[in-house]
Parts: structure tokens; C-alpha cells; sequence
């Protein structure tokens, strides 16, 4: 996958296009994890992640889970526990913009930014992973709770609803949805007030906010996302 970096009037813009689904793996979440670093060496005052036209994010990558060699896998699903885990926790505001589907893990990527900005487009967004057979697993559930709060996650999770932008934003998954034409312009103004609020203040105000929920999820990525992490149904 292609992950771009660039600094633009203090926004570090981060781009994800792989030229499909943008999934969730090896490759992308070297991507990301290096964005979260030359952003923080740039002293940039918000992050923007995204998608590519049409979709956001397909999320994991099926195919990890069905690689037969069990340390690698088991390496690269803790890598994205742990990267999504590192983004919603990022010290210093972060912008999803959702330009399509986002689904499943991709879902879970856009929760973990604080603001979600959605295209009206024709896509789709949910938590899926109870209709695909996936038990998810505890960092994603405090993502997500994080996000829509403990009652709407949990609703969420268990549904598995597959939502349009303009529903998405009823649930909480989105906090604005913007005409196509429009969506690029409007993330990018909104990122740049957001460089305003005092970067410092806000990271460590956001880790005091996730640390008991953060400690929680760490303690149970290397059991969860171990090799019995795979379809159940």
C-alpha cells in the first residue's frame, strides 16, 4: 500500500491508497506508524488521515489470518492492535477523513481518530465483525466505546449494522457529512482550526482521558490477537 506523509500549514496529511480496499497490514501500518512519528517531529498541530476515493478503509487484511506461519501472523495482528491502539492515543488532534467505505477494522481505523469527517458518497461503515465470523477483540471495543460511548458501541458491535454516511453520522460514527465536492476542502478547514487548540494541553488531556481503558486493552493484545484469532462462524 501507498501511505504518503506531508506537512502543509502545520496539518501532517497522511494518504492511504493502495488502489483497493486500503486493508489493514504490514505495510500500511508502517505507513501510519511513521506518521505518527515525523508528525510529532514536525510539530504538527493536527493529522489528517485519508482514504482513497470511494473508500476509506476495507479493514484487516483477511489474508493475515490465514497466513499458515503463526508467529508471523500473530506479529502482524498485535502490530495493528497495537498501531490503532498508538493512533487513538496520538498527542495531538486527529481528523478521519472518511471518503467511502469503512468497514469492519476500517471502521474501527476512523473511531480511533477524535474527529470523522464523511463524503456523501454512496459507501458503506459499520462494525461488521460479528456478521463475518470475527469475536472482536478488546482494544477495538475500546475504540469504538470510546467514540459512540459504552450502550451505542454495544449496540454497534452486536448489530453489525452496515450504515450510509448520512446514518453513520446519526450513530455517532461521524461527526459531519460533507457533499463530495465540498469533502476535501471542508477536512482541511477543519483541520486547520484544530491546529489552534494548544497541542501539549490536548495530548495529555487525551491520555488521561484513555489511560485506564488503554492499560486495559494493552494487557489483552497478545492473548486476543493470538493464533486462535479467526472467523467463528
Amino acid at each position: 500500500m501507498a501511505v504518503t506523509y506531508e506537512l502543509d500549514n502545520g496539518v501532517a496529511h497522511v494518504r492511504m491508497d493502495d488502489g483497493k480496499a486500503n486493508v489493514l497490514n504490514d505495510e500500511s501500518l508502517a505507513g501510519l506508524e511513521d506518521a505518527l512519528v515525523r508528525a510529532k517531529a514536525d510539530r504538527a498541530g493536527a493529522l489528517v488521515i485519508w482514504g482513497r476515493p470511494r473508500c476509506f478503509s476495507g479493514g484487516i487484511d483477511l489474508e493475515l489470518v490465514r497466513v499458515p506461519d503463526a508467529a508471523a501472523r500473530t506479529a502482524s495482528l498485535r502490530r495493528i492492535a497495537r498501531g490503532l491502539l498508538a493512533l487513538w492515543n496520538a498527542p495531538l488532534p486527529t481528523v478521519a477523513a472518511v471518503s467511502g467505505h469503512a468497514v469492519a477494522g476500517g471502521a474501527v481505523l476512523a473511531l480511533a481518530c477524535d474527529w470523522r469527517i464523511a463524503a456523501d458518497v454512496d459507501a458503506n461503515i459499520g462494525l461488521t465483525e460479528t456478521a463475518i465470523g470475527l469475536v472482536m477483540p478488546t482494544w477495538a471495543t475500546v475504540i469504538a466505546q470510546g467514540a459512540l460511548g459504552t450502550v451505542a458501541a454495544e449496540e454497534a458491535i452486536l448489530g453489525a449494522a452496515v450504515l450510509s454516511p448520512r446514518g453513520a453520522a446519526e450513530r455517532g460514527f461521524v461527526h459531519e457529512v460533507v457533499a463530495g465536492e465540498r469533502f476535501p476542502a471542508r477536512v482541511t478547514e477543519f483541520a486547520a482550526e484544530l491546529t489552534e487548540l494548544p497541542t501539549p494541553v490536548y495530548g495529555a488531556t487525551k491520555r488521561r482521558l484513555h489511560r485506564a481503558a488503554t492499560e486495559r486493552a494493552e494487557a489483552l493484545v497478545d492473548a486476543e490477537m493470538g493464533p486462535g484469532f479467526a472467523p467463528q462462524a
